[in-house]
């Protein structure tokens, strides 16, 4: 059983061992921050893009190959992390993240 640390809008799962994002993250519309970092992640789901509030994701060291396009529909984020992650392009559309200050 993993154990999450939901403290008001934010989702800590950094270092759960995850191979996958487990479908209930997608639902919760109003998180505005989601850790994802250090677990076993090949690739985040489309669904991503119903996260709307969300403001910051971390997703540094997993073995992501690629981004989602559904990830450029996060008009508010602000921070994205992907440090040590086996990623070689960006989605094209990246460039629509009007709010992002740092990648």
């Amino acid at each position: 059983m993993i154990t999450v640390d939901f403290i008001g809008k934010a989702l800590d799962l950094s270092g759960k061992g995850l191979s996958k994002v487990p479908e209930a993250v997608t639902d919760l519309t109003e998180l505005e921050r989601l850790d994802l970092s250090d677990n076993y992640l090949k690739e985040l789901p489309t669904s991503i893009n119903k996260l709307k509030n969300l403001k910051w994701l971390r997703l540094d060291n997993n073995q992501l190959r690629e981004l989602p396009h559904s990830i450029c529909e996060l008009s508010n984020l602000t921070v994205l992390s992907v440090n040590n992650n086996q990623l070689s392009v960006l989605p094209s559309n990246i460039k629509h993240l009007k709010n992002l200050w740092r990648l």
